[in-house]
Protein backbone atom coordinates (compact mmCIF):
# COMPACT_ATOMS: atom_id res chain seq x y z
CA UNK A 1 0.00 0.00 0.00
CA UNK A 2 0.90 3.87 -0.22
CA UNK A 3 0.76 3.49 3.38
CA UNK A 4 3.68 0.96 4.27
CA UNK A 5 6.27 2.09 0.94
CA UNK A 6 6.24 6.13 2.96
CA UNK A 7 6.80 4.44 6.41
CA UNK A 8 9.58 2.12 4.92
CA UNK A 9 11.28 4.81 2.90
CA UNK A 10 10.79 7.23 5.71
CA UNK A 11 12.27 4.70 8.51
CA UNK A 12 14.74 3.62 5.88
CA UNK A 13 16.24 6.87 5.92
CA UNK A 14 17.08 7.17 9.65
CA UNK A 15 18.18 3.37 9.25
CA UNK A 16 15.10 2.35 11.35
CA UNK A 17 12.96 -0.86 10.61
CA UNK A 18 9.71 -1.15 11.28
CA UNK A 19 7.27 -3.95 10.52
CA UNK A 20 4.45 -3.78 7.66
CA UNK A 21 1.21 -2.77 9.04
CA UNK A 22 -2.19 -3.04 7.73
CA UNK A 23 -4.36 0.14 8.46
CA UNK A 24 -8.07 0.33 8.32
CA UNK A 25 -9.14 3.19 5.56
CA UNK A 26 -10.13 5.74 8.44
CA UNK A 27 -6.34 5.04 9.91
CA UNK A 28 -4.89 5.52 6.62
CA UNK A 29 -6.98 8.98 6.07
CA UNK A 30 -6.12 10.01 9.16
CA UNK A 31 -2.64 9.40 8.60
CA UNK A 32 -1.97 11.23 5.51
CA UNK A 33 -3.96 14.14 6.73
CA UNK A 34 -1.36 16.48 8.33
CA UNK A 35 -3.14 19.56 8.69
CA UNK A 36 -2.07 21.72 11.83
CA UNK A 37 -4.94 19.86 14.15
CA UNK A 38 -6.12 16.39 12.81
CA UNK A 39 -8.99 14.47 14.82
CA UNK A 40 -9.46 10.63 14.62
CA UNK A 41 -12.84 9.92 16.27
CA UNK A 42 -13.81 6.28 16.25
CA UNK A 43 -15.47 3.47 18.51
CA UNK A 44 -13.45 0.81 20.37
CA UNK A 45 -10.96 -1.13 19.16
CA UNK A 46 -10.89 1.36 15.47
CA UNK A 47 -7.45 1.91 15.87
CA UNK A 48 -7.38 5.26 17.02
CA UNK A 49 -4.22 5.15 19.54
CA UNK A 50 -2.16 3.24 16.50
CA UNK A 51 -3.13 5.91 14.28
CA UNK A 52 -1.80 8.58 16.78
CA UNK A 53 1.28 6.32 17.76
CA UNK A 54 2.54 6.02 14.31
CA UNK A 55 1.83 9.84 12.95
CA UNK A 56 4.10 10.65 16.05
CA UNK A 57 6.59 8.01 15.53
CA UNK A 58 6.34 8.65 11.49
CA UNK A 59 5.75 12.13 10.79
CA UNK A 60 7.61 13.31 14.18
CA UNK A 61 10.60 11.34 15.52
CA UNK A 62 11.58 10.45 12.29
CA UNK A 63 11.16 13.99 10.82
CA UNK A 64 12.31 16.07 13.16
CA UNK A 65 15.80 14.81 14.74
CA UNK A 66 17.66 17.82 16.00
CA UNK A 67 18.51 17.21 20.04
CA UNK A 68 16.32 20.67 20.24
CA UNK A 69 13.12 19.17 19.11
CA UNK A 70 10.76 18.27 21.85
CA UNK A 71 7.09 16.51 20.98
CA UNK A 72 4.24 16.45 23.61
CA UNK A 73 2.33 12.39 24.23
CA UNK A 74 -0.77 13.22 26.34
CA UNK A 75 -3.78 11.46 27.51
CA UNK A 76 -6.58 12.18 29.63
CA UNK A 77 -5.59 10.41 32.44
CA UNK A 78 -2.05 8.80 33.37
CA UNK A 79 -4.01 5.34 33.85
CA UNK A 80 -5.06 5.76 29.66
CA UNK A 81 -0.93 7.12 29.25
CA UNK A 82 0.68 3.96 31.14
CA UNK A 83 -1.69 1.35 29.41
CA UNK A 84 -2.43 2.23 26.05
CA UNK A 85 -1.06 5.23 24.77
CA UNK A 86 3.10 4.67 25.79
CA UNK A 87 2.80 1.04 24.86
CA UNK A 88 1.42 1.45 21.69
CA UNK A 89 3.67 4.60 20.37
CA UNK A 90 6.55 2.10 22.31
CA UNK A 91 5.58 -0.75 19.59
CA UNK A 92 6.98 1.70 16.93
CA UNK A 93 9.46 3.77 18.65
CA UNK A 94 11.48 0.84 19.55
CA UNK A 95 14.91 0.87 19.35
CA UNK A 96 14.96 4.96 19.15
CA UNK A 97 15.43 5.72 22.63
CA UNK A 98 14.31 5.14 26.57
CA UNK A 99 11.70 5.83 28.56
CA UNK A 100 12.19 7.18 32.16
CA UNK A 101 8.21 6.72 33.78
CA UNK A 102 9.56 8.52 36.71
CA UNK A 103 10.40 11.98 34.92
CA UNK A 104 7.65 11.41 32.08
CA UNK A 105 9.93 11.43 29.46
CA UNK A 106 11.05 9.22 26.29
CA UNK A 107 15.11 10.96 25.69
CA UNK A 108 16.25 10.04 21.92
CA UNK A 109 19.59 8.83 21.24
CA UNK A 110 19.79 11.79 18.88
CA UNK A 111 18.28 14.45 21.67
CA UNK A 112 14.99 15.06 21.11
CA UNK A 113 12.58 14.47 24.52
CA UNK A 114 8.82 13.04 24.10
CA UNK A 115 7.01 14.99 27.28
CA UNK A 116 4.70 12.54 28.61
CA UNK A 117 1.75 14.44 30.52
CA UNK A 118 -2.11 13.93 31.46
CA UNK A 119 -4.89 16.74 31.11
CA UNK A 120 -5.28 16.22 34.68
CA UNK A 121 -2.91 18.59 35.46
CA UNK A 122 -3.06 21.24 32.33
CA UNK A 123 -0.50 23.61 33.63
CA UNK A 124 2.46 20.60 33.37
CA UNK A 125 3.19 21.32 29.92
CA UNK A 126 4.08 24.93 30.41
CA UNK A 127 8.05 25.72 29.83
CA UNK A 128 8.04 22.91 27.43
CA UNK A 129 9.60 24.94 23.88
CA UNK A 130 10.72 24.20 20.55
CA UNK A 131 8.18 21.55 20.17
CA UNK A 132 7.33 20.03 17.19
CA UNK A 133 4.53 17.56 17.06
CA UNK A 134 1.61 17.26 19.74
CA UNK A 135 -0.47 13.74 19.95
CA UNK A 136 -3.51 13.67 22.97
CA UNK A 137 -5.38 10.06 23.05
CA UNK A 138 -8.46 10.70 24.60
CA UNK A 139 -8.53 14.08 23.97
CA UNK A 140 -12.36 13.86 24.11
CA UNK A 141 -11.88 13.43 27.88
CA UNK A 142 -9.91 16.14 28.00
CA UNK A 143 -10.88 20.14 29.37
CA UNK A 144 -10.95 22.98 27.11
CA UNK A 145 -8.44 24.38 29.08
CA UNK A 146 -5.81 21.66 28.86
CA UNK A 147 -6.25 22.03 24.89
CA UNK A 148 -5.91 25.42 25.31
CA UNK A 149 -2.19 24.38 26.56
CA UNK A 150 -1.38 21.84 24.07
CA UNK A 151 -2.42 24.75 21.57
CA UNK A 152 0.40 27.11 23.25
CA UNK A 153 2.69 24.68 22.94
CA UNK A 154 2.08 23.87 19.27
CA UNK A 155 2.13 27.64 18.56
CA UNK A 156 5.85 28.67 18.24
CA UNK A 157 6.82 25.85 15.84
CA UNK A 158 3.30 25.56 14.24
CA UNK A 159 3.54 21.71 15.37
CA UNK A 160 0.63 19.71 14.27
CA UNK A 161 -1.85 18.49 16.81
CA UNK A 162 -2.82 14.95 16.75
CA UNK A 163 -6.26 14.07 18.53
CA UNK A 164 -7.29 10.59 19.15
CA UNK A 165 -10.61 9.91 20.77
CA UNK A 166 -14.30 7.85 21.39
CA UNK A 167 -16.77 10.37 20.77
CA UNK A 168 -17.90 11.15 24.35
CA UNK A 169 -20.11 14.59 24.33
CA UNK A 170 -20.90 18.11 23.01
CA UNK A 171 -18.41 19.40 24.38
CA UNK A 172 -15.14 21.85 23.13
CA UNK A 173 -13.78 19.05 21.12
CA UNK A 174 -17.14 18.47 19.26
CA UNK A 175 -17.95 21.92 19.02
CA UNK A 176 -14.40 22.20 17.27
CA UNK A 177 -14.88 19.54 14.58
CA UNK A 178 -17.94 21.07 13.61
CA UNK A 179 -16.73 24.33 12.92
CA UNK A 180 -13.76 22.28 10.71
CA UNK A 181 -16.59 20.68 8.62
CA UNK A 182 -18.56 24.20 8.41
CA UNK A 183 -14.89 25.77 6.56
CA UNK A 184 -14.79 27.85 9.29
CA UNK A 185 -11.59 26.19 10.84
Amino acid sequence: SLFNAHIAATARTQRHTMPTIKLFPKQEHFYFKDNRINVYVGGIQSGKTTGGGLKMYSLGLLKHRSPDDNFIIAADTYKTLSQATIPKFLTFAKGLGSLNRQSGEFKTHWGSTIYLRTATEPESMEGITNVRRIWVDEAGKTSRYFFENVMGRAAFKEAPIDLTTTPYAMNWLAALCEEATEGKR
